[in-house]
């Protein structure tokens, strides 16, 4: 059976509005990252249907992480990585590899800072 592939997102401290903008691919970061996933997806050499099945998801949600119109889970961009390697016989550069990885984060907004020191009291 073919999971939804809708995975939920890292939890991070942003409004609701934000964050459904962004899973939904209301976003360039998330539109950029597809163009960056749709181009290492063409070195299988397969349908999106067939890619799909042998990666356990709906074929609509593969669309929308190659369409941009979906932010592309970490798994799946991992098993993607991995699959264009073995496809080309090669290691990706591992710059090209940061950088995809760098494009998913972009549209989660820049990271949460350390918590502020506390007193002994507890009190700031």
């Amino acid at each position: 059976m073919q999971g939804t592939g809708e995975a939920a997102m890292p939890e991070m401290a942003r409004s609701a509005a934000s964050s459904s903008a962004t899973e939904r691919g209301e976003t360039p970061e998330v539109a950029a990252l597809g163009n960056t996933l749709t181009d290492l997806f063409k070195t299988l050499g397969v349908s999106q249907e067939a890619y799909a099945v042998r990666v356990d998801l709906h074929a609509s949600t593969v669309s929308r992480f190659l369409n941009g119109r979906r932010l592309a889970t970490e798994d799946f961009i991992d098993r993607l990585i991995r699959e264009a390697e073995q496809r080309l016989g090669s290691p990706l550069m591992a710059e090209a590899k940061a950088e995809v990885h760098r494009q998913r984060l972009l549209p989660c907004g820049p990271p949460i800072p350390p918590a502020t020191n506390w007193s002994a009291s507890g009190r700031r």
